[in-house]
């Protein structure tokens, strides 16, 4: 083998101090935005001051990353009426007449992921392991196990050899845990067919040294080899020296590629990286459980809690680009969150549709309710992922920008359906990050954690609901709880609801108000006991935001009929309960 990948992969560089700065330009670039954003002192604080954009086309993507950075640049001028560019270069530091930013940064998703194929040539869980640990980088990753529904009967060549087609990978990550021999050449007679048909830059061998071996000579000549024997290493460093490989591989990709000129000043963070910092900041400073999601070019989930932080990055999946990969999920399943009868047809069509034209607005309702479902899909795909779908504890949801921001009811309703979070006490806080800003925060924290604090604590958020969560499952219609809200100038309500339903209490944003709660037997909120009354007051008062207070009473995991007329009346009646528009 070329070398011993766990030996050679660790720890770089080391934390520094903040860096004194007054103000701060973030380039956050994927496939389909190029974005500016420019953070300054404003009363002595770090705050969000003005943000460029430049619109991504297919006549854009032509042309390169590197006029889409300048374009959002320019407006970004023209928004703060300042320059940053001066003769094809960035302006630093900033200048005394204001011109200029002391820091920039790269984040995003710049270039295409790194597409990786998995093939684990065992029944063990080692190769599972892997996969885990490689969905935290910038991948799009296949597993042969998993495409291919293998189970005890071992691989055909013929199978994985079409698998590798039609996954077209730049890597290879072949696993033997103590697999059928047959298996493992099987794995390296498909490897080396499509190596030496399409090539492949590198492989990753986690298999004995006797595996291993066999691996160099039938790979050798073809793939650039790293392994590692898994008797010598515990699974935990077998897994972060993998995913170092990666993550160190597509950062190399960013700095060695010619768009970037104009940036090679700029400190780049992935996306990636840049999340998992504000959701543990946010841990840390709110003493809360934070999910925090982002549905731009790819799927990312970071969640911050006590038992500790985990990450699932899909790069193959979203609502724009990545959209054709919505095809794997049966339209069945995407079906039944449509508030309307849409075919089979109709659902693949549009998936189609999208597909071809990943840039067009949702403007259409029957288009934001289908994106709302493949949303749904998309969350769980990702909430089970993360081994998050057994009822883990979330009580903060920040949600990136999307396609659905512009309809904060039906926002809520697909991160609710989608995630169905629960709370240990009780209330899920769901939060938008409108202008895009938690990725930016976190560039910067890369360096200057200090700066980075203030904005998050300052502009990041923008309330969108509170929600109460009551678990336990009843009969349709029966009484699961009934309670009181008393707002801030003394009014006081009382409300009942049923079981299977939502029911919306009037909060604006800014506005606090003490609700007491009280569960019917089998029913309970959080950690008070089934039949139990629950207080948010005090200290624990609820706060609203664009969409309110919600009592969510539909049980973990919520039901749908599975009758189709009986499903959408249930669905429109979730939307209704929120203030949702329906046509």
């Amino acid at each position: 083998m070329a070398h011993d990948l766990a030996a050679t992969t660790g720890w770089a560089g080391s934390a520094s101090l903040p860096l004194a700065r007054d103000s701060a330009v973030v380039v956050e670039l994927d496939r389909t935005l190029a974005r500016a954003l420019l953070f300054d002192i404003v009363d002595g604080v770090p705050r969000f001051v003005g943000l460029g954009v430049s619109p991504t086309s297919v006549a854009s993507l032509r042309s390169g990353a590197g006029e889409q950075i300048v374009a959002a640049l320019h407006r970004l001028e023209d928004e703060s009426g300042r320059r940053f560019l001066e003769q094809d270069a960035l302006i630093a530091p900033q200048r005394t007449n204001g011109d200029g930013a002391d820091a920039y940064y790269l984040t995003g998703v710049p270039l295409e992921s790194i597409r990786v194929a998995l093939i684990a040539a065992s029944s063990g869980t080692l190769g599972s392991q892997i996969a885990a640990g490689i969905r935290q980088t910038q991948t799009v990753m296949a597993e042969a196990r998993e495409d291919l529904l293998i189970g005890q009967g071992g691989f055909s060549a013929a199978a994985l050899e079409r698998w590798f087609w039609g996954v077209r990978p730049e890597a290879v990550i072949l696993v033997d845990e103590g697999g059928a021999p047959e298996d493992w050449d099987i794995a390296l007679e498909a490897t080396a067919a499509y190596a030496r048909a399409a090539g492949l830059e590198q492989g990753v061998v986690v298999a004995s040294e006797t595996q291993q071996q066999l691996a160099a000579q039938a790979l050798g000549p073809l793939v650039e080899l790293s392994g590692i024997d898994p008797a010598h290493y515990q699974t935990d460093d077998i897994i972060v020296a993998v995913e170092a490989e990666f993550r160190d591989q597509y950062l190399r990709r960013i700095e060695g590629h010619s768009a970037f000129p104009l940036l090679a000043q700029a400190t780049f963070v992935e996306r990636i990286q840049a999340l998992q910092a504000v959701a543990a900041f946010l841990f840390r400073r709110m003493g809360r459980s934070v999910l925090a999601l982002s549905l731009g070019d790819g799927a990312l989930l970071h969640y911050a809690g006590e038992s500790g932080g985990v990450t699932v990055a899909r790069a193959e999946y979203d609502l724009a680009l990545n959209s054709r990969a919505l095809l794997r999920t049966p339209p069945s399943q995407l079906a039944r969150w449509l508030p309307m009868r849409w075919s089979d047809d109709e659902i693949t069509q549009w998936i189609l549709n999208r597909s071809l034209r990943p840039f067009t607005s949702l403007q259409a309702i029957s288009d934001r309710f289908m994106a709302a479902a493949a949303a749904r899909e998309i969350l769980a795909l990702l909430t089970r992922d993360a081994g998050l779908d057994q009822g883990a504890d979330i009580d903060l949801i920040a949600l990136g920008p999307g396609p659905l921001g512009d309809d904060p009811a039906l926002a809520v309703l697909t991160v609710l359906d989608g995630v169905l979070p629960n709370s240990a006490d009780g209330i899920v806080s769901i939060a938008h990050d409108v202008e895009g800003l938690m990725a930016a925060a976190g560039a910067i924290a890369s360096d200057d954690p200090g700066f980075a604090r203030e904005v998050v604590e300052q502009d990041v958020l923008t309330p969108l609901a509170t929600c109460i969560v009551v678990t336990g499952q009843g009969e349709d219609g029966e009484l699961a709880v009934r309670g009181q809200i008393e707002y801030a100038g003394g009014e006081t309500r009382h409300f009942s609801v049923p079981y299977g339903s939502l029911h919306l209490l009037p909060l604006g944003e800014g506005e606090s108000a003490q609700v007491v709660v009280t569960a019917e037997p089998g029913f309970q909120i959080g950690r008070a006991g089934p039949g139990e009354t629950a207080s948010f007051t005090g200290e624990r008062q609820v706060f609203g935001g664009r969409v309110g207070v919600i009592i969510d009473a539909r049980g973990r995991p919520a039901r749908l009929p599975q009758e189709p007329d009986a499903r959408i009346a249930r669905l429109r009646e979730w939307m209704n309960d929120l203030g949702g528009q329906l046509e």
